[in-house]
């Protein structure tokens, strides 16, 4: 029973912060665009964080061959909102157009989830099992790390990646993430970004592709 509940522990702390793909969409009449001469946009009210993210995404996709400048660079504004974002966009996305820009990257934080952590989820199943209980005891005092026992915060982002034409902003391509219990907010992005960029890829829309 013992090596039963490590394999578990092992998979609980495997699992801690983390981020994976949920979901994406292309258009259909939309699927030969891709990314290219991109503004990134960070969608927060903590501006050192969103330049450090878009900073750090610009990076990632010059990587892939893509020409990427962060909104702080290239706008008079900042996103503390998706409203604000939509409503500058709107006035901005013209001009944007006439600077040579041809697409437009919006990511945001949407919600965040609390879930049971590693102990709870144990106990809604095997709750009555003495001997569970008393490995539990035992490993949580001992374990390296402490994630799989707190409380699990699950951080639900969605990007968008939109082309810009004399018409307006049209829709090319979005992805869903989570992201698991970013505890340490720098490596937390950085492993955003990496899965970021592993959607785009799965879905061809990187020049290189």
């Amino acid at each position: 029973m013992k090596r039963l509940f490590l394999l578990l522990l092992l998979f609980a702390i495997a699992g801690c912060n983390s981020a994976k793909i949920v979901n994406t969409e292309k258009p259909g009449e939309m699927s030969e665009r891709r990314i290219e001469d991109v503004v990134i946009i960070g969608v927060t009210s903590n501006a050192p964080a969103g330049s450090f993210f878009e900073n750090r995404l610009k990076k990632a996709l010059q990587k892939e061959g893509v020409h990427a400048v962060p909104a702080y660079d290239s706008l008079d504004f900042s996103f503390p909102n998706i409203k604000k974002a939509e409503e500058e966009l709107e006035i901005s996305g013209e001009e944007l157009w006439n600077r040579g820009f041809k697409t437009i990257l919006i990511s945001k934080i949407e919600n965040v989830e609390e879930r049971p952590n590693f102990f709870q989820f144990l106990g809604s199943i095997w709750g009555s099992n003495p001997e569970v209980r008393e490995d539990a005891k035992i490993e949580k005092k001992s374990a390296p790390v402490e994630e799989g026992f707190n409380n699990s915060k699950i951080y639900h982002s969605n990007t968008e990646v939109y082309a810009l034409t004399e018409n307006g902003m049209v829709l090319i391509w979005s992805c869903s993430l989570e992201l698991k219990n970013p505890r340490k907010f720098k490596s937390s992005v950085k492993k955003y970004i990496r899965t970021l960029i592993e959607a785009m890829e799965q879905d061809n829309i990187l020049p290189g592709n």
